[in-house]
């Protein structure tokens, strides 16, 4: 046992451990000064720089052709030499014609295989959603789908819904993806070595949860667009791989396009690679098996999306009327949804996007190797879209949007004025995605995906991907410091900010988080109690190896420690399971791992011992040798299981 001194010096030791993590967290907190340049439109800092060329005529001629071919050229050759791309493909469809057709780069890096727009198949991701909106519309004309009814008339009794309140989910709130659901990650994927689950098997797991009355706010869902495939299924009779084929790819030619997976052996050897970057190196990536392949799990050449373009923007009395009317082909580009007066919308299956004030609906599309967009201008009867087969395909291709917008059709941001007297303290604070889980620890990468606002000066700076200034041009409205992209505020009824929405982000609002949510104190109270742990198990090896010395003259009664030693180890064992199980979710993403049961088990074993210590703590009472450092102990780890009870640990994998 201990001697008095020993135990007052592990106490000490483990608040100035407190202390000092206090200290380093405040530091990094701290925010770098920056200099806003305002109202002048400088460049974004990803912006590449392009020549002015002159504005398109009505009609292309040879000559214009040759010049966006040239400014394509330039913008995608630079985008190679920039970023983490290794190659590229693009189309560009103008009034009917496909007048662009390219790739750069390359398809495979180990044989240097250029990349070829019609030979190559490459995977869109989210992209591919469009053609579970198609089939959707299909049968909305056909009548056999209602967009405002209430989705469980369509389901089987097992896989019915049940939203909060007293609400009912429509196929206008999964196209919009404003039907509450909460976003995931894990088990989007499936194992290549597993068989593929029907949409039946998988819908009939265990889905998402409904954590929102649906048609608020959005909160992008792969599961939503999943649930509208298979309502497809069930008014076609049809599986959701042989609708596409027999009433989309076929009649389109579209005969490189499939949601099949693996790839039939016909196409397989033609699929490019996907990279991801290590340690500055591109490393190639396994063909990737979507189990919520209605939301993403579609091979195409980027020679057949040409041809999809060309169906989205034909006018009345085309050929592309055969598989949907006009009316209803139009739908697509009608908006449906805008969870903000001033953001831009969603559409049938598409978002808006205003350029320059220009109107563009598009989509984007990530895998973890392929990076895709798709975009629509319908004033100028154009359609592009583009695939990188690397990580700066992310940001490349709304940058191309944008060098395009500047570059071709001579288009640049208006100048506003600054509003004077805006209280910028009531925007600052963290603020979380309305596209996050809740119920799973999964809610832990909320913290990835939240926005930081501080104020500096006369502006506000944003901090997620990167740092952004923005200044006021009224209450609650804001416009950055290059121009063209907003963001507004809404309060509650006592008029306190409560969200932030971004003015070209149609799929996501942001909710103001309170204090106890903020990031940093999470942290803060993980590392505390890692360093607390390792301190009791360290000061009682000490004192095993010592022996005891206490003075015969001390009556003072000793505090057991071995429920302290249990609640440290068992803290220590669950912080290495959550590391195990991390890694092991990073090679295999299709479930959690059965290391999770296990993991969610011990804060519940946790909670009992801390009840245990404070008995104890009753029992012996405050003059008790060893109180103060066994009361810091539990202060610690209640700290943390609260952490552990946020973010859905305790007893995750066990009774759920």
């Amino acid at each position: 046992m201990f001697r008095d001194k020993t135990r007052q010096g592990s106490g000490t030791a483990v608040l100035l451990t407190a202390a000092l993590i206090i200290v380093l967290l405040t530091a990094a907190s701290l925010q770098a000064e920056v200099t806003p340049v305002y109202p002048s439109r400088v460049r974004e800092s990803e912006m590449l720089d392009y020549p002015e060329l002159p504005l398109l005529e009505a009609e292309l001629d040879e000559e214009e052709i040759e010049k966006m071919q040239l400014v394509l050229d330039g913008i995608f050759s630079q985008q190679l030499e920039e970023h983490d791309i290794p190659g590229l493909a693009a189309v560009v469809v103008k009034d009917g014609e496909t007048v662009y057709s390219q790739g750069l780069g390359y398809a495979s890096l180990k044989e240097r295989e250029s990349f070829d727009p019609a030979e190559h198949l490459v995977r869109p991701g989210s992209v591919g959603k469009i053609f579970t909106w198609i089939a959707v519309i299909q049968q909305v004309e056909a009548g056999e789908l209602d967009l405002y009814r209430d989705v469980n008339q369509y389901l089987p009794e097992p896989h019915r819904l049940n939203p909060p309140g007293n609400n009912y989910v429509t196929l206008r709130d999964l196209m919009t993806h404003s039907a509450g659901f909460e976003d995931r990650m894990v088990g989007i994927l499936s194992d290549p070595e597993a068989d593929l689950r029907s949409l039946e098997d998988y819908i009939a797991g265990d889905g998402p949860a409904l954590i929102r009355p649906p048609g608020e706010v959005a909160a992008y869902s792969n599961f939503g667009t999943t649930l509208a495939g298979y309502l497809v299924e069930l008014v076609s009779g049809m599986s959701y791989i042989d609708y596409l084929e027999e009433n989309i790819f076929q009649p389109l030619n579209m005969e490189s396009s499939t949601v099949r997976q693996p790839l039939p052996e016909n196409l397989e050897e033609r699929m490019s690679r996907g990279y991801n970057l290590e340690n500055g190196k591109f490393i190639p990536g396994d063909f990737e098996v979507f189990q919520e392949y209605p939301a993403g799990g579609h091979t195409v050449s980027p020679a057949d999306m040409s041809r999809l373009l060309t169906f989205l923007l034909a006018e009345e009395g085309s050929e592309e009327e055969e598989i949907l009317s006009l009316e209803y082909r139009q739908k697509l580009l009608e908006i449906l949804f805008r969870q903000h007066p001033e953001t831009v919308g969603l559409s049938h299956g598409l978002m808006e996007y205003d350029l320059f004030g220009e109107e563009i609906f598009w989509h984007g599309g990530d895998t973890r190797l392929f990076h895709s967009g798709l975009f629509l201008l319908p004033d100028r009867s154009t359609g592009i879209f583009v695939t990188y087969n690397g990580p700066g395909g992310t940001f490349a291709r709304l940058e191309l949007l944008r060098a395009l917008g500047r570059a071709y059709w001579n288009l640049d941001y208006q100048i506003l004025s600054q509003a004077e007297d805006v209280d910028l303290g009531e925007y600052t604070g963290n603020y979380f995605s309305t596209r996050r889980s809740q119920t799973t620890p999964e809610k832990l990468l909320a913290v990835l995906n939240q926005v930081e606002i501080s104020s500096d000066d006369d502006h506000l700076l944003v901090s997620s991907y990167q740092d952004r200034a923005y200044y006021p041009l009224e209450r609650d409205v804001f416009i950055s410091q290059t121009g063209g992209d907003y963001l507004y505020f809404t309060r509650d009824g006592d008029d306190r900010v409560e969200m932030m929405f971004e003015g070209n982000n149609p799929i996501e609002a942001y909710e103001k988080q309170p204090w106890h949510q903020n990031y940093l104190l999470h942290s803060g109270i993980v590392l505390l109690a890692l360093l607390s742990y390792i301190l009791t198990l360290l000061v009682n090896i000490h004192r095993l190896f010592k022996g005891s010395r206490d003075s015969r003259l001390s009556t003072r009664s000793r505090i057991p420690s071995w429920p302290g030693i249990a609640l440290a180890l068992l803290g220590l064992i669950f912080l290495g399971l959550q590391v195990l199980i991390i890694y092991q979710l990073l090679e295999a993403p299709y479930g959690w791992p059965g290391l999770m049961g296990l993991a969610g088990l011990l804060p519940v074993v946790m909670l009992l011992l801390i009840i245990k210590i404070i008995y104890q703590l009753i029992r012996k009472g405050p003059l008790a040798r060893g109180f103060i450092t066994q009361l810091l102990l539990i202060i610690i780890s209640l700290s943390f299981i609260l952490v552990l009870y946020n973010y859905n640990f305790i007893g995750f994998g066990v009774f759920f």
